[in-house]
């Protein structure tokens, strides 16, 4: 797992999140899947210490008012 005081860099929403990327409070730590509209991952809370599955929009989905 990745330690939470240690983040490789907050994802700043110009390009799609990969992992290490940090989302909020979230911490990506692996792809889990990859569809026409979005990407799953696997994160962590870092400050819950709680493995979590994260759903991110990518690309021109992200902009959309739909």
């Amino acid at each position: 797992m990745l330690a939470p005081e240690t983040p490789p860099g907050r994802h700043d929403g110009a390009s799609e999140p990969v992992v290490g990327a940090r989302l909020g409070k979230y911490q990506l730590v692996r792809l889990v899947g990859r569809g026409g509209m979005g990407a799953v991952f696997e994160a962590l809370h870092v400050d819950l210490k709680k493995r979590v599955a994260v759903k991110v929009l990518i690309g021109e989905h992200a902009h959309g008012a739909e």
